[in-house]
């Protein structure tokens, strides 16, 4: 059965609310629900992306929205 024990990560070191319910060796996972506060260390693959790398190097021209006169006939 698995239990939610809240808790706070500092300084490299998981320190919970309350007791956990063993005293013996377990297996933990420990999940980080707020992602803004997370540094991810891991190195980008050769053909990832970094989230934001492009930022304000893409433009949309002025006249996007406008229309094609290339398309007049079909439309």
């Amino acid at each position: 059965m698995a239990v939610t024990i809240k808790g706070v990560f500092e300084n490299g070191q998981v320190k919970l609310a309350e007791p956990a319910p063993t005293k013996e060796k377990a297996p933990v996972t420990v999940l980080f629900p707020d992602e803004e506060n997370i540094i991810s260390e891991k190195p980008l693959k050769k053909n990832e992306i970094k989230f934001g790398s492009l930022a304000g190097k893409i433009s949309v021209p002025e006249n996007f929205d406008d229309e094609l006169n290339e398309l007049k006939e079909y439309m």
